[in-house]
């Protein structure tokens, strides 16, 4: 009898691990590709037919594309940093500059959309030009590559590493 006990709890514990990978593996994964100055209409799939983008093509048809976003604007020159901050914070230009500002002052990090989908369950990374206020380290788990930036000159960075 103590047998059948020990079975049935094996099966009980088992069945709630199962369980548990079955719910995070339904979690999908999300890559989000954000690009400076590039509309959709300059990919291959999305219409253009002067540029090859077989690796951006391959994401479109496998995944979601937004071929209708429209950036604000910006409160300074520099667009990229407002898109930015409009797109980690979720608000408008007007109430992501705000955010900006608190980011500076390391607040309301924890109201970016990396550490609420951090606060989900998602592993999350980033890699590539950040240009946000708030310490690219301290709104994703994992970084790597950060430019903080424009480079002052992308094509003699290229050229240097030859």
């Amino acid at each position: 009898m103590s047998k059948f006990y020990i079975v049935v709890i094996v099966i009980l514990f088992y069945s709630g691990n199962i369980k548990k990978q079955t719910n995070e593996m339904a979690k999908p994964n999300i890559v989000f590709v954000f690009t400076d100055d590039q509309t959709y209409s300059s990919i291959h799939d999305l219409g253009n037919d002067e540029i090859i983008t077989p690796a951006m093509d391959k994401m479109v048809q496998e995944g979601t594309t937004f071929t209708h976003a429209y950036n604000m604007g910006s409160w300074s020159g520099a667009v990229c940093a407002a898109s930015r901050a409009m797109l980690f914070s979720g608000r408008l230009v007007w109430r992501a500059n705000v955010f900006r500002q608190n980011w500076a002052k390391n607040d309301s990090i924890e109201k970016s959309w990396g550490k609420l989908m951090e606060s989900t369950g998602y592993d999350i990374y980033m890699t590539g030009k950040w240009h946000v206020d708030a310490p690219a380290d301290k709104v994703f788990q994992n970084t790597i590559h950060v430019c903080a930036r424009m480079p002052s000159d992308a094509w003699m960075q290229l050229k240097n590493r030859s």
